[in-house]
């Protein structure tokens, strides 16, 4: 009898599986569906950094890629070794299901300049050492003020670390003291320029005294997740540098104490008022209706102070000059107008004021044309003088701006066009301008 039962539920099984009426009709629905597009901005919390470490360690195939990926359990940021274009999409895929084809999300994260050393970038010096640098030191066993371990350990940091590169950086530990009954043990910050080993200028290797002027960090002479670098250190670096100036910087050496010890270098910079270890970034991300990509792309609508760059360009040219209004932040050239924001696109108003006769003889089709092309001029001149300190690439990809504007026809109108940067602050018409509205 079992067996009969058993066979039934098989037969059934089989034809459930097999003759779905529906199954043809989900598939063609789903077919037909639009994608789920949303346009959102987010902000990377603890939670979302454990668990773009824990994805990416489980992808991990050497110690390097491991030791990379356990820096964002730690520190929770990105940096330029851990590229937020690269280790943010798959966190997406997996809290956005539900979002496809041109849904942007703006991503807020935290940005450092920090190294999380290894054993491979660290050397405590036993006894071996002290013998092979020789003199009193060998007899000694440590460094004392008479000889000091910055007058030995550059010559000798070379065979410490043979396969060292240019800005490869090191934590040397050593014994210092006057006697053997007193030494103390002390850690050091060294960096390879490509020849020589040197202290990096500005640099600061936290002591047990430093922690304890910070309060909690000096229970363990440590940081951890319950006294963090980000809330102490600012507070640290106001009262031991009263007198820093703007865009000051300094190399921090700290202990940090999540899953295991950890010595970790950060760069912290002062802008006049305040010191900041780790920064705000934005960056956006696409999907393309397969997955989410980084898209380092700048988009605007041009404001009064964008269409006055425009209006003082032709103001200081030493030919187009005459195309600026006398009264109002007005040109005529371009037809930018910071008085109005926009472009006046009206070919009337283009041959009454044409100064120097370059619209003579042309249709009012030809004149539409030539006033459409300027804008090609325009918008890079504008973005040049809007961000000199454009860089071409992001994460290594090209950066383009997409700029949206007014016109006046005398309809209103809103139009876009897009510029690639090239260079450092400079930019090329690529396409455009496209009707918005």
């Amino acid at each position: 009898m079992k067996s009969k039962i058993i066979f039934f539920i098989s037969i059934g099984l089989l034809l459930f599986a097999s003759c779905d009426p529906n199954k043809d009709l989900y598939d063609d629905l789903d077919a037909l569906r639009p994608p789920y597009a949303e346009e959102l901005s987010i902000t990377l919390t603890d939670e979302n950094y454990e668990d773009i470490s824990s994805h990416w360690l489980e992808l991990a195939t050497n110690e390097a890629d491991s030791a990379l990926y356990t820096e964002i359990k730690t520190l929770h940021s990105f940096s330029a070794t851990r590229e937020a274009a690269i280790l943010v999409p798959p966190l997406l895929a997996d809290e956005y299901l539900a979002l496809d084809s041109g849904s942007v999300i703006k991503v807020y994260y935290n940005y450092d300049h920090a190294h999380v050393f290894t054993d491979a970038d660290m050397r405590e010096l036993g006894d071996d050492d002290y013998t092979a640098i020789g003199g009193e030191v060998a007899d000694s066993g440590f460094f004392f003020a008479a000889h000091p371990a910055e007058d030995y350990l550059p010559a000798a940091l070379s065979s410490y670390f043979p396969s060292a590169a240019a800005e490869f950086r090191a934590v040397v530990k050593y014994k210092f003291g006057e006697n053997s009954s007193s030494t103390n043990n002390v850690e050091i910050l060294y960096q390879f320029d490509g020849t020589d080993w040197t202290i990096p200028e500005n640099s600061h290797v936290l002591t047990a005294d430093d922690y304890d002027s910070m309060g909690a960090p000096g229970n363990y002479d440590n940081f951890s997740s319950d006294a963090t670098p980000e809330y102490y250190l600012p507070i640290f670096l106001t009262q031991k540098y009263p007198y820093a100036t703007s865009k000051t910087q300094i190399d921090i050496l700290y202990k940090y104490y999540g899953g295991g010890n950890k010595v970790i270098s950060v760069s912290a910079f002062y802008d006049g008022d305040t010191w900041t270890i780790v920064e705000e970034k934005l960056d956006q991300f696409i999907h393309n209706g397969t997955d989410w990509v980084f898209d380092p792309t700048v988009k605007f609508s041009m404001q009064a102070d964008d269409y006055i760059i425009i209006v003082d360009y032709i103001a200081n040219h030493a030919e187009l000059n005459v195309y600026k209004h006398e009264q109002y932040d007005t040109e005529y050239y371009y037809g930018a107008s910071a008085s109005y924001n926009n472009f006046d696109m009206r070919v009337s108003k283009r041959i009454d004021k044409d100064a120097l006769n370059y619209l003579e003889g042309l249709t009012d089709d030809e004149i539409r044309d030539v006033i459409f092309e300027r804008l090609s001029e325009a918008i890079p001149i504008m973005l040049t003088g809007k961000f000199a300190e454009a860089q071409p690439f992001s994460n290594g990809v090209p950066v383009y701006y997409e700029v949206t504007f007014n016109t006046y026809e005398p309809e209103r109108h809103k139009y876009m066009v897009r510029c690639l940067c090239t260079e450092v602050g400079t930019f090329e018409f690529t396409e455009g301008p496209t009707l918005v509205e």
